[in-house]
């Protein structure tokens, strides 16, 4: 099943709820898109000349339900790509949790703390092998957990009323979950690398809140916004 099919079915199984709550007029809930643009493992042991980067890669589509006073509860698809040298570890699957606000709902930078985790329905084990030239190979071993979970701290930044832009840094840490690398030339061990499927994850998205709203002053906004683009040097 590709990952798109899998993001529809799930709205499907959400939409009966969204449509539900949205004819209150007390509810209020949103639909919220992220792309990562951090993903960076964080290293148990490794040797100096290991050649990992905290490349980025994955996004992550959430739905949004406020069920009390600054609380709000998520749950959602994720896909997640953590970079190694020239291979990468992916995890998929579904993911929940809790967001607490502390200002007022009318203040535009609303930030928040989080706590959210993770079921991964990719495959778990998967060992690679690379061959850099004729004397030097590189063995990849890669552990990925079922469960992880994470706390988090973020910020949505209201442009209009229903419209934020948001911004959320995470720690996840996977249950049961590592990562190896050991680099040989002539058997003989040059690099290594090993963790313990922890990894630091920094995403930017949009957020769009429902029952949409759309004000005087957000059409003056985008006005201004339209005009600036269209006469800016």
């Amino acid at each position: 099943m590709t990952p798109w099919l899998r993001i529809l079915l799930l709205w499907f199984a959400l939409l009966p709820v969204c449509i539900i709550q949205a004819q209150s007029d007390e509810s209020r809930w949103a639909i919220n898109y992220t792309t990562n643009i951090l993903a960076s493992p964080v290293p148990a042991r490794h040797s100096a000349s290991m050649p990992n980067k905290g490349d980025f890669g994955g996004f992550s589509v959430m739905g949004e339900y406020s069920f009390a006073e600054k609380w709000t509860a998520e749950l959602g698809y994720f896909l997640t790509e953590v970079h190694y040298n020239r291979q990468v570890r992916t995890m998929e699957g579904l993911q929940g949790g809790v967001k607490r606000y502390f200002l007022n709902e009318r203040i535009f930078f609303q930030p928040y703390l989080a706590a959210r985790g993770q079921v991964n329905w990719r495959r778990r084990f998967e060992q690679v092998g690379e061959r850099m030239n004729a004397s030097y190979t590189a063995e990849h071993r890669y552990r990925n957990p079922l469960l992880s979970f994470a706390p988090g701290v973020g910020a949505d930044i209201y442009l209009f009323s229903s419209v934020a832009f948001t911004i959320r840094y995470d720690f996840m840490m996977g249950i049961d979950s590592r990562t190896t690398i050991e680099g040989r030339t002539q058997d003989s061990p040059s690099f290594y690398y090993h963790d313990k499927g922890m990894y630091h994850q920094l995403g930017l998205g949009v957020k769009v809140t429902f029952p949409f709203r759309f004000s005087e002053q957000d059409g003056e906004s985008l006005l201004y916004l339209l005009l600036d683009m269209l006469f800016w040097n």
